[in-house]
């Protein structure tokens, strides 16, 4: 089946949206949804849209088979076949090789302070704290980690 992309507008709430456009306009009861993949930004907007369909199924007298709902990080999960996804030992390197390397006076939006010392130490904790971040905004880890970490830094 090929991929369609559809356009729901801005003029109402998304997840009202996306389950009408989920749900059946046959009245098909009950509800089988379980053959689709929805990806959602968030696990919150996952969590929004399934109680949203369980919602909207109930006014129907009805039940939700519900599909699988994911986020992005979701696709860039480790293929238990070809390790050719970085593992954290990889990650690190790669970040400490690049922030040993960089010109941080030319990244003055990143580092607005210079590093009194931008040495291996430093662009280990500093790669480890990016990282961090990036896993928390693609939804890989949750936590204070990356608050702690940047007051420690500062």
């Amino acid at each position: 089946m090929p991929l369609r992309r559809t356009f729901l507008g801005w003029d109402g709430p998304v997840v009202e949206k996306v389950c009408r456009r989920l749900l059946p306009r046959d009245g098909t009861l009950p509800i089988d949804l379980g053959h689709l993949l929805v990806v959602v930004p968030t696990r919150q907007a996952g969590r929004r849209l399934r109680q949203k369909l369980a919602e909207t199924a109930a006014e129907l007298g009805s039940a939700v088979l519900a599909p699988r709902v994911v986020q992005p990080s979701f696709f860039m999960q480790a293929d238990p076949r070809p390790p050719n996804i970085a593992g954290p030992a990889a990650i690190k390197t790669a970040w400490v090789s690049v922030l040993v390397g960089a010109d941080v006076t030319k990244l003055q939006g990143l580092f607005p302070v210079e590093p009194p010392d931008a040495g291996f130490r430093w662009a280990l904790r500093t790669g480890e704290l990016i990282q961090r971040l990036r896993d928390q905004l693609v939804g890989i880890r949750d936590g204070p980690q990356v608050s702690q970490e940047h007051q420690r830094l500062t």
